[in-house]
């Protein structure tokens, strides 16, 4: 389906339609937004134009049906139009909650129409950016804008890393385990790094759990992707382990050394094989050599091998 994307002629504008009737309001967009721009990559487009539809809300999993929908509209204006602004190629982005219409010109998912389809689903799995990555495309595409960058480099020096927490109340046993997180906190900094942590969103504006511990936190990094992303771009190393926001930085350039896949019931082997379109302890094959996933869990012995790696590399 992907490689038989039909460009058209005289046509520079790709108009992307994120419907949350088959969407969900998660970090998935992002992968969603990957695509998007692979296929402008691959048909000459010049600039994309997004359109989010939240006219209606799909009902499909048990996230779906248990956030309300005030909250399922705070994350889009918050994340999804945060993670908007890390493609350059977007030039426009529209959030309506108006009844879907017809859209004319270019248009991704080709086969979306304002017509409700039983069964469809937004395209966002990663195996088809992968699909393109193999016709040619260049999926490491987010990045921070100029002033967030000069904003951290007037915060921070270039020898830090930063640690991402998941502290959700969706699917609990993925959330890492603080406790293991400072004492990991504690060795990179007995190495001579700065260390900056950047808290769960929910956590920051609910229990702010993370707070028990005596770390340097980034909060602000948690409620604005553009810094988040700045902040991640400038460190040294990133660790984090499986969540939304650092499943972005395998499509920049940003290292990152990311845990816990496994961690939880709904994403064992028979989810990530289909949705990543590789094998489970394999790699995005345009992964740069500091961009791992480890498929290992946060324990404290994991976290500082892979430290140690990294400390190797640089000498």
């Amino acid at each position: 389906m992907l490689s038989d994307f039909d460009a058209g002629k005289d046509k520079k504008v790709l108009t992307a339609i994120y419907d949350m009737r088959y969407s969900p309001a998660t970090f998935d967009f992002g992968s969603f937004l990957v695509i998007a721009e692979c296929l402008r990559q691959a048909n000459d487009y010049s600039e994309i134009m997004v359109n989010i539809l939240t006219n209606e809300f799909r009902a499909k999993t048990n996230r779906d049906i248990h956030t309300p929908a005030f909250e399922k509209r705070w994350r889009i204006n918050n994340i999804m139009e945060g993670i908007s602004r890390l493609l350059p190629s977007i030039t426009g982005l529209n959030i309506s909650r108006k009844p879907a219409k017809d859209v004319s010109g270019m248009i991704f998912p080709q086969d979306w129409t304002a017509e409700y389809k039983k069964g469809l689903d937004s395209p966002y799995a990663p195996k088809l950016i992968k699909q393109l990555y193999d016709l040619g495309a260049s999926p490491r595409v987010f990045c921070a804008s100029e002033y967030a960058r000069s904003s951290i480099n007037s915060l921070y020096s270039n020898n830090y890393c930063t640690l991402t927490l998941r502290n959700s109340r969706y699917q609990l046993e993925r959330n890492t385990d603080l406790a293991v997180w400072y004492q990991f906190y504690q060795y990179v900094e007995a190495a001579g790094y700065q260390v900056v942590v950047i808290p769960d969103q929910e956590d920051l504006l609910s229990g702010q759990l993370y707070m028990k511990y005596p770390w340097q936190s980034f909060d602000v990094a948690a409620m604005d992707l553009d810094l988040r992303f700045a902040l991640y771009e400038n460190s040294v190393a990133n660790f984090c382990s499986s969540n939304g926001p650092c499943s972005l930085l395998f499509y920049s350039d940003c290292p990152v050394y990311q845990f816990d896949q496994l961690k939880g019931k709904q994403t064992d082997e028979k989810f990530w094989q289909p949705f990543l379109g590789f094998n489970v302890g394999s790699n995005y094959p345009w992964s740069k050599a500091n961009q791992i996933m480890t498929w290992k869990p946060s324990s404290l012995s994991n976290l500082c091998h892979y430290f140690d790696l990294f400390l190797s590399q640089v000498d």
